[in-house]
Parts: structure tokens; C-alpha cells; sequence
């Protein structure tokens, strides 16, 4: 299989996990293990088989379509979606770690852009929406002041605001594949 054959079954692949994943997000703010464990095995096999495992080239990094390019975006996408955490669940950062096995590095790094500006949007656009725009502003200051106190002891209370962050990443991780194949 050549790699521009190997690139569209790996990007097809991790496209319908992101569509399914968008659908159950949306609808019960969850995205399924069923769907995302089951990606990340399949694009790291394909890898392996018609892609081999890749090769480490100048400066460290992972060139090619092999497995160890989706191994590393994978684990990339995993830690960097760990410490964002904050406000995702661990079906967020699963569904990054498949689109990082499916993509691969350095290809994966477009994705986060992209996801990163999408969800930004996509959470100002969500609390203007629901009309909570400026009290989730007020409630950023206060947790921002709450956190220079050199003594924690006050209590802080606010309400954190949720969003499905499915869509963010399915659509930030084709806009981020689109940017890297037009340039």
C-alpha cells in the first residue's frame, strides 16, 4: 500500500470515529470507549503492517507514515491533553490520543491548533449563547485572584461551565489536516 493510500484509510478511519464521537458527545456528553480504544489499536496496526515502524530522523523527530509516528502522537496528544484537563473528561483525551495514533507526528500538532482555536470559539460562542458569557468572565477573575492569595483558606464558589469538546476536536483536527496538506 502506498503511503498516500495508507494517509487516506488512517484519516478515514480516525474521520468516522470523530463524527460518531461527536453524535454521543452531543448527545450524552460522552464519548464511548467502544469508539475510541478500538481507533487507536486499528491505526497503530495499519501502521505497523503496510507503513513499518517508522523512522527517527534529524533533531529526534518520527518521519513518515510507521508506527512509531502514530505511537508518538499518540502519546503526545495523551500528556498534552492531561494537563489541559481541566473541564474535559477522559473521553476527550482518549479521542485526541486516537486522532495522534491516526495522524501522527508532527502532523498531530496542526490538530491541536486547530482544536484549540475551534474550542475557543466554540466556548465563547456557547456561553453568548446561554447568556453566562460575562459571569463566566467574573467567575475567572475570582479564580484567578483566589489562586495569587498566599493563603487558599476562602472558599470559591462558581459554576463550571461544560461543553462537548467532541466537536472541537473533530472539527480543529480537520481544519488542522486541511492546513498541513494546503501548506
Amino acid at each position: 500500500m502506498s503511503p498516500q493510500h495508507l494517509n487516506i484509510l488512517l484519516y478515514s478511519i480516525v474521520a468516522l470515529a470523530l463524527i460518531i464521537s461527536v453524535v454521543t458527545d452531543f448527545r450524552s456528553r460522552k464519548i464511548k470507549n467502544v469508539v475510541t480504544l478500538p481507533t487507536i489499536v486499528i491505526t497503530l496496526a495499519l501502521r505497523l503492517i503496510f507503513g513499518g515502524w517508522g523512522q527517527v530522523v534529524q533533531e529526534g523527530f518520527v518521519s513518515g507514515g510507521g508506527f512509531f509516528s502514530g505511537l508518538v502522537g499518540m502519546i503526545v496528544s495523551a500528556v498534552v491533553f492531561w494537563f489541559m484537563r481541566a473541564g474535559m473528561g477522559p473521553g476527550d483525551l482518549k479521542l485526541m490520543a486516537a486522532v495522534g495514533a491516526g495522524v501522527g507526528f508532527p502532523s498531530v500538532i496542526f490538530c491541536f491548533m486547530g482544536t484549540g482555536l475551534v474550542g475557543g470559539i466554540h466556548a465563547i460562542v456557547l456561553l453568548l449563547w446561554k447568556g453566562e458569557f460575562l459571569h463566566t468572565l467574573k467567575n475567572m477573575g475570582k479564580r484567578a485572584v483566589y489562586k495569587m492569595r498566599p493563603s487558599n483558606t476562602m472558599s470559591v464558589g462558581y459554576k463550571s461551565q461544560k461543553i462537548p469538546y467532541g466537536f472541537a476536536i473533530a472539527l480543529g483536527s480537520a481544519w488542522g489536516i486541511w492546513w498541513k496538506m494546503m501548506h
